[in-house]
């Protein structure tokens, strides 16, 4: 069964929800030709890891997605002039998932079809590529990894009382990695907020702890797959056409849910 099948078996729309959401369409998939990236162009070198993995990339493409590469290739710097970028403390697995997400517009970070246990699935590889994006300030593709995480986690459980997340050595990941008042925080812990008593241990983050608090003290809270169908978790600027999703043609799974 593939992932949206999976999530529709688990999930029932909301008939009581607005529908009128804007669809993508084709006029938002062309762009005039003075915006195409010049693979004509010298590209440049980033070295990955230690030891390092070498990585050629077209400088523009590199730069179109990226405030870190943006300013770091800038002429009156040496990695500008040199045309490298070294990155020894990320992993080569990682960046290449991100150089996938610049060239293809998608997140390689989900279920093989022959993935075995759920406690296998990539939750570290979401939140390591999520961290990478904070680091080179890609707004587009940390909003991609957000909603790949909410897509893993409300994909329907092979055991029936599963009630899906991160593992805790999973979640004290995502907390260790991003900011305090972070989207991703905010979307785990909306996500934990609405399941059943439980779901955590008394060895978690506090600040964890403190944001699911903060939740359960909300009145009339949406259902997290709403909030993450209107951008709630999302760190582009207001208005769906900074979605990536809007900007790139890609409809969300969850958009008939609100």
């Amino acid at each position: 069964m593939d992932l949206e099948a999976m999530l529709n078996a688990s999930l029932t729309p909301n008939p009581t929800m607005a529908t009128n959401k804007t669809k993508a369409s084709l006029t938002h998939v062309m762009r005039p030709s003075s915006a195409a990236i010049n693979f004509i162009a010298r590209p440049a070198m980033v070295k990955v890891g230690t030891p390092h993995t070498t990585f050629h990339v077209n400088e523009e493409l590199l730069c179109s997605g990226s405030e870190f590469f943006k300013a770091a290739l800038q002429k009156e710097w040496r990695e500008g002039q040199m045309h490298v970028v070294e990155l020894p403390e990320q992993s080569p697995e990682t960046f290449n998932v991100y150089l996938n997400w610049l060239y293809q517009k998608q997140v390689f970070v989900g279920i093989e079809a022959d993935e075995g246990p759920e406690l296998s699935w990539p939750w570290s590889k979401q939140i390591q590529a999520y961290a990478l994006g904070d680091l080179l300030m890609d707004i587009d593709f940390k909003d991609a990894i957000v909603d790949a995480l909410m897509v893993l986690m409300h994909t329907k459980a092979q055991t029936p009382a599963l009630y899906r997340l991160p593992s805790a050595s999973n979640r004290k990941l995502l907390y260790k990695v991003t900011a305090t008042g972070g989207k991703a925080r905010k979307m785990l812990a909306h996500r934990i907020a609405e399941g059943p008593f439980g779901l955590i241990n008394d060895n978690e983050d506090p600040a964890m702890l403190y944001d699911i608090i903060q939740k359960l003290a909300e009145k009339n809270r949406s259902r997290s797959i709403v909030a993450a169908a209107r951008c709630d978790f999302h760190e582009h600027e207001d208005g769906e056409e900074n979605c990536y999703r809007k900007k790139f043609a890609k409809p969300f799974i969850f958009d008939k849910y609100w």
